[in-house]
Parts: C-alpha cells; structure tokens; sequence
C-alpha cells in the first residue's frame, strides 16, 4: 500500500480550502475533475459506496437542488494516505432565504489522497459521515410545494 504524497499542514490546509471553494461553486464538473480521481470511491452517510461517474452524477443531482453550500473547517489531520477533517457545513437550497432557511450541520470525512501524472494532489476515496436529512427534507418540501 502506498503510503501517500508528503504533504505539510499548511500543503493539506491550502487543499482543503481550495477543494471546499471549488464545492461552493456548486459546479460539479469543475469540483471533481480539479480534486477527484475519475475512479473515486465515495461513501456518503449511510449510503452505498458509489463510484467514478455514480459520484459525478449524484452529486450533480444534489448540487443542482442547492443554491448555497460552504463549509469551515474545524480542525484536520493527515495520515497519509488520509486526510482527517471535521467541518461545520452550510446548505441553502434554491429558492430559500439566507437569512431564515439556512441549514447548518456538522460533518466529519476522510479524503484518502494521492498524486496524478501532473503532480496534483486528487482524492480517490472519500468518507464522509454526516447526518444529511434536514437537508434533503428542505429539497423534498420544496419540490411538493411546487
């Protein structure tokens, strides 16, 4: 097994905010083809491991409900090849009021990282342990009230 790039706190900081900057873009495409492996591996909650263009289009789907998503990041740690991070992530869905319907929810995950031909840092395997339903039960609220 691989034991991962070497990376510094401050090198797997400056992936972390960039990977969640691009995710608050809520542009799939850009997100995962500038961090992610086109094989990557994702466990989302309680869902079933999803991989390579699954992950692309479930998040699609989910992105695309969404018209605001941020994260901050509590605290890290990496253990090649596995990046540790605890986040408190902000959600709003399309349509919603920043000011009365944000949704706010802490998560943990694991980005198991390695290098690409080009020498940047992708994430092949990701786990995130989150509790997501306030989220989806907005999404759900909004399409019956449509």
């Amino acid at each position: 097994m691989s034991a991962g790039p070497e990376l510094d706190a401050g090198a797997v900081l400056e992936w972390l905010e960039g990977f969640h900057r691009a995710s608050a873009t809520l542009d799939t495409d850009r997100w995962l083809d500038e961090f992610m492996t086109d094989d990557v591996e994702m466990q989302y909650a309680n869902s079933p491991v999803i991989k390579g263009s699954d992950v692309r289009q479930m998040f699609k789907s989910v992105l695309g409900q969404l018209g605001m998503m941020s994260h901050e990041i509590r605290y890290f740690d990496y253990v090649a090849p596995r990046i540790y991070q605890a986040a408190t992530i902000r959600y709003l869905v399309k349509g919603d009021s920043p000011d009365t319907d944000e949704i706010t929810i802490p998560g943990f995950a694991v980005f198991f990282v390695r290098k690409d031909d080009a020498g940047r840092v992708k994430c092949y395997r990701a786990e995130t342990f989150l509790d997501p339903s306030a989220v989806f039960q907005r999404i759900s609220e909004k399409a019956s009230q449509s």
